[in-house]
């Protein structure tokens, strides 16, 4: 074997490899969230003001095979709160966690916001959706 063939031998085989290596990090790559709330929201029909559910899950479509959209709602004060988001994939189980941030205004009376999951770069499957507040 010359050295030109050598050396195209390496290079392919380098290159197969770091194609492979790239495959596998594209495969493990978590998946994008974009979070949103609204403030109270008078319209949720999955709220019942005498429910003692303080969440729920209200919607769960899938947009497109790699993108995932849930709509839950969270029963809180009417007060000005900041929620935020986060997930986390465990087998078929997905869940989806709020953090609940209240400002200088606090009041007794309870309301519904609604919470917007989108998911992108998800695979596609039948996940059991649940959502849980972080403390």
């Amino acid at each position: 074997m010359n050295k030109k063939m050598f050396f195209l031998v390496i290079f392919l085989v380098g290159y197969m490899g770091f194609a492979l290596a790239q495959d596998a990090a594209d495969k493990k790559a978590s998946p994008s969230l974009k979070f949103s709330s609204t403030a109270c929201d008078p319209g949720l029909e999955a709220f019942d003001r005498r429910s003692r559910v303080p969440e729920s899950i209200i919607s769960t479509d899938w947009v497109s095979e790699k993108e995932l959209s849930v709509v839950a709602y969270v029963r809180t004060y009417c007060s000005k709160v900041e929620m935020t988001g986060d997930y986390e994939i465990n087998g078929n189980t997905l869940i989806l966690k709020y953090r609940i941030t209240w400002g200088d205004a606090f009041s007794r009376c309870m309301c519904a916001h609604k919470l917007v999951y989108d998911l992108t770069g998800i695979e596609k499957k039948d996940y059991n959706v649940t959502i849980e507040r972080v403390r």
